[in-house]
Order: C-alpha cells, then structure tokens, then sequence
C-alpha cells in the first residue's frame, strides 16, 4: 500500500532548501481531492478551487506562473495499487527559495489546501535542457 502525503514534512522541505542551486524550477503537483470536506459545504475539489485563488497572488508575488493543469485520464506506466489521481499541475518558480518563501509566509493559504486533499505528491524539478521545443 502507497502511503498518503498531504503536508510536507520539516524534512522534506530541508531536503528541498539543501539542494543545490540550478535556477529556474518547476514543481510536478499531483492531486486526489477529499470527496466531502470536513466542517465544509464544499467537495475537495470546490475548496481547492478557493485554495488557488487564495495562493495565486502568493504566486505571483513570488515570480511564479501556472505553466499547465491538467484532468487525470488514465495510468499508462505505474504500479497497478497506484492513485487515480484527480488533477495535475506544473508551476514554475524563478529559483527554490522563491518557492520556499512563499509557502513559509504565515499568510499562505496550506490549511485551505490541506482540508481539500485526500493525497498528493510533489516534485522538484528543473529543465537541464531545451533546444527547439525538443529535449
């Protein structure tokens, strides 16, 4: 069985800010929202619908842009126990601490996401290279 991850733990996010520095990232977000929200009239994918409204001038603030959103249609290579995931998200962010700053500000809206997601993954990436739309 696949273990559940919603929040990044104080690890993680050290492991993060410990890489070393390659400019530009993209963050690989990974959705499966909450059928019902706890204490909300809303589904999981209604709250985080109000989640990136509220993060989008955090984003913004930090140099970031949704690159891409997408609706999950189907598994072609992973293990077969693997989540159907819900909604996928690319986000890119000049460097990792402009990520990090921004998800470190007491005003972030993590709570709103949190109540939203049944389990999440997200990745870290960086572009090595791209020569004519092609890798």
């Amino acid at each position: 069985m696949l273990e559940i991850s919603i929040d990044p733990t104080r690890e993680q996010i050290k492991a993060l800010a410990t890489l070393p520095h390659l400019g530009t990232i993209v963050m690989i977000n990974l959705l499966k929202f909450k059928e019902t929200t706890e204490g909300e009239s809303l589904s999981g994918k209604e709250l985080y619908q109000e989640y990136a409204k509220q993060a989008a001038p955090f984003i913004q603030k930090s140099n970031g842009k949704v690159l891409w959103k997408g609706q999950f249609l189907g598994q072609v290579i992973s293990p077969k126990e693997d989540v159907e995931w819900d909604e996928m998200l690319l986000v890119e962010y000049p460097t990792k601490e402009h990520f990090l700053e921004m998800i470190k500000s007491p005003e972030y809206p993590s709570q709103i996401r949190t109540k939203s997601i049944e389990d999440s993954r997200l990745w870290v990436t960086y572009t090595e290279y791209m020569v004519n739309n092609s890798l």
